[in-house]
């Protein structure tokens, strides 16, 4: 997923009349400017009902994101809560009681382009009152001036602007968001402070006066120690205390010398007294410094302790925000005849150690591709003395999961590392979520027609019969793979049933799986179901799952025609409602439409091939290995270029030396095949980037090196930590022997 470039961070407390306003001004303005971005509203304990539009306000705009506090932490909290969750390049802090002007977002921005790390805003026309604003506001900017060393007109303006490197290395406890300049001084960033508006409040009442004034004298006591002691602490404490000690033992010595030599009676003498108390307050203060030592800061960041406590979060690009809580996950895999994909779908699921709870139900297949669980503790196993069909068995599956949110896997589906709990999230996040599905690629990385559908009509399945003879015909059909891939997660009418996960509440509410499908249609009439009950279901693009599609063998092409039209038969029976004459007509069509797919698997020389291909393949273990490749399990060279010459004699090496290869092309069954290689589509780069979890070790290209923008923002995200990169810019005149391109002959010459 492309990187955000711009975060706006606003604490809110009780502003409900500025809200809706400030919004449609951040909004034209962030427009204006032309970066991506996310409007981050932390609600500090609000009371006045801002909570409740601000939830509306994301409900409208996705680029907003709500974070709402169990009470009011104040604002220094509500910003360290913002700065943790700000995902964007730079992020924008400021008030949100629309004193500050969102068209300065700008000028901040111009600083930040111009090589400063921190851009501070000075509200040089400050619209407040005189005594009790702006005399304290000037007195305190001079005294934290002074005693910081870092020079700023106006600390108190909360519109700044900040890289992500330093927004993220900050730490702010207590009242220290003031003093954002002069903690980050310590980190060696270049700041610059510049003019901004500012306007006087219209609504609302300030939260700011005169209370606030010892509690900035106690904290700039704080910065002024952490910049100058935070990693040293024992120099503070120990120069008191060794002073001290040194006045109390000389004190202590000359006493001892009176008494001793001089015979000085030491009776009802004061300095007896000093002598001791000095020794022992420098002992004190010198032992304080070295468990301070030992001790300085280990609460709040070797912890990563927060300052405040968060009861939810609405919205947001959650596909990278990563959640903290553990959620109990069962994964239900019905698996008939599916050779090696079993073990590697399992071993995947096992490797991750996220304790999912996975069972797998056994159809009674005949070539042994269970059988290594009857002696496994990877996952609980049932074995079915007969096929009772993918949904009786995945029941059966549901019924003995203990999870909270139960994932359905075909056996030749692998998931992302963080697919489960992506899609556990999604489904936490709000109530009236119930199902969901990941995006589902195939094994060259393009997305499947069954990743995201509609529901199944007579007409949109006769679309998706002509398409599959005639893909560019412009006819319905109930697959949206075809559509735009959005950049969050959005509500669909179905998903895929090779990877889906469901609430187990819901699941038992529309009463599993209906046991009448055999095979194909139980997933669209499953979603249809949840559907009818008022649950949403969401598509996540963000959470990627790689479904080979055909693992299953001993199953002719046939076989699958006859259990889709009957699958067919029976959705349009329970759903569509015709009865009569509509009836006879869809009995009709639904023959047609048989005899229309029977023609197909005749004369489609694509189809075919493709048969034939899962066949040869179905026995072949490098297919389960692909899944790992895809899921990021495996350290992979990525080639670009692999068809030609000098690629393909590149691979060939590399495969020897035993490097898996990833070969990018758009011929994926053009490329001479060997048992370390997997061939992937530019697809999966570029249009499904999100999905892409490949574990890249080193880059080599030899394809023209015109060719390699249009990879930009994968090759950037994969550039940190960076690979090995081997790039030999040629153009096919050299590197083919049978080269086609004019292009490439004009360069050459």
């Amino acid at each position: 997923m492309p990187q955000l470039q711009l975060s706006v961070l606003l604490p809110v407390f009780n502003e409900v009349g500025n809200l809706e306003p400030l919004t449609e001004d951040l909004l034209a303005a962030l427009a204006e400017i032309g970066r991506s971005f996310e409007i981050i509203f932390v609600d500090d304990g609000s009371t006045d009902g801002s909570l409740e539009v601000l939830t509306r306000l994301q409900n409208v705009h996705d680029s907003i994101v709500v974070i709402e506090f169990r009470r009011n932490f104040g604002q220094t909290a509500a910003l360290a809560a913002g700065l943790r969750c700000a995902e964007g390049e730079i992020v924008v802090t400021m008030d949100a009681d629309r004193q500050n002007d969102p068209r300065d977002i700008g000028i901040l921005l111009n600083e930040i382009d111009e090589g400063k790390d921190l851009a501070c805003g000075w509200r040089y026309d400050r619209q407040d009152g005189l005594w009790l604003r702006l005399l304290p506001s000037r007195a305190a900017n001079w005294l934290i001036s002074m005693t910081t060393d870092v020079k700023l007109h106006d600390y108190g303006c909360t519109l700044k602007a900040m890289r992500k490197d330093v927004a993220k290395n900050l730490r702010l406890y207590g009242e220290m968001h003031r003093f954002i300049p002069a903690i980050a001084s310590w980190y060696g960033v270049r700041m610059s402070e510049v003019k901004v508006r500012h306007h006087a409040r219209t609504v609302g009442e300030s939260k700011y006066g005169l209370s606030r004034t010892f509690r900035v004298v106690l904290d700039l006591l704080t910065v002024k120690f952490l910049m100058g002691y935070s990693s040293r602490p024992i120099q503070f404490f120990g120069s008191i205390g060794l002073a001290s000690a040194l006045a109390g033992s000389g004190i202590l010595g000359w006493l001892f010398v009176e008494r001793v030599f001089l015979g000085v009676a030491l009776a009802g003498r004061p300095a007896v007294l000093a002598g001791i108390v000095l020794t022992l307050v420098g002992l004190q203060f010198i032992t304080v410094g070295l468990l301070a030592e030992l001790q300085a800061r280990t609460y709040h960041e070797s912890q990563d302790k927060p300052i405040y406590e968060i009861r939810h979060t609405y919205g947001g690009r959650e596909s990278t925000r990563s959640p903290k809580v553990v959620l109990n996950i069962s994964v239900v895999v019905v698996n008939f005849n599916s050779g090696p994909f079993l073990k590697g779908v399992v071993e995947q699921l096992h490797a991750q150690r996220a304790n999912y709870d996975v069972i797998v139900i056994d159809n009674h297949s005949s070539d042994g591709s269970a059988d290594f669980l009857r002696e496994s503790q990877q996952a609980r196993f049932v074995a079915l003395d007969r096929n009772l069909g993918f949904g009786a068995a995945a029941n059966i599956g549901a019924d003995t999961a203990s999870g909270e949110y139960i994932l359905f896997l075909n056996p030749d589906a692998f998931v992302g590392v963080d697919t489960p709990v992506l899609m556990a999230d999604y489904l936490s996040r709000a109530p009236e979520r119930g199902l969901c599905g990941p995006l589902l690629l195939d094994f060259c990385g393009r997305e499947q027609s069954g990743s995201r559908r509609l529901d199944p009509t007579l007409i949109r399945a006769c679309g998706k019969v002509l398409k599959s003879i005639a893909p560019k015909a412009p006819v319905p059909t109930f697959d949206q793979n075809r559509e735009a891939l959005p950049t969050r997660p959005v509500s669909v009418e179905a998903v895929s049933g090779a990877c889906m996960m469901v609430k187990r509440s819901v699941h038992c509410e529309i009463g599993g799986f209906d046991e009448e499908y055999f095979l194909h249609f139980e997933d669209l009439d499953y979603c249809r179901r949840v559907r009818d009950q008022g649950w949403v279901i969401g598509f996540l693009p963000q959470a990627p799952a790689f479904h080979y599609q055909g693992g299953s063998g001993s199953t002719s092409e046939q076989m699958l025609l006859h259990h889709k039209q009957a699958g067919l038969q029976r959705y349009l029976h329970k759903f569509d409602g015709a009865t009569g004459t509509a009836g006879m007509l869809r009995n009709v069509g639904l023959g047609i439409l048989a005899w229309t797919g029977r023609v197909a698997i005749g004369l489609s020389n694509n189809v075919r091939r493709w048969g034939l291909l899962r066949m040869d393949q179905y026995a072949d273990s490098r297919q389960a290995l692909v899944g790992e490749v895809l899921t990021g399990a495996r350290p992979v060279v990525l080639v670009f270029g692999a068809r030609s010459d000098v690629g393909e004699a590149l691979c060939v090496r590399l495969n020897a030396l035993g490097h898996i290869t990833v070969c990018v092309t758009r011929t994926v069954n053009e490329i001479r095949q060997s048992p370390l290689m997997v061939t992937i589509h530019p697809d999966l780069l570029m249009r499904n980037q999100s999905g892409a979890r490949l574990k890249v070790a080193a880059v080599v290209s030899v394809c023209p090196i015109w060719e390699l923008p249009q990879y930009q923002t994968f090759l950037e995200i994969i550039n940190r930590p960076s690979p090995l990169w081997l790039v030999m810019s040629s153009t096919s005149v050299i590197t083919k022997s049978n080269h086609q391109q004019e292009k490439s002959v004009d360069v050459a010459a």
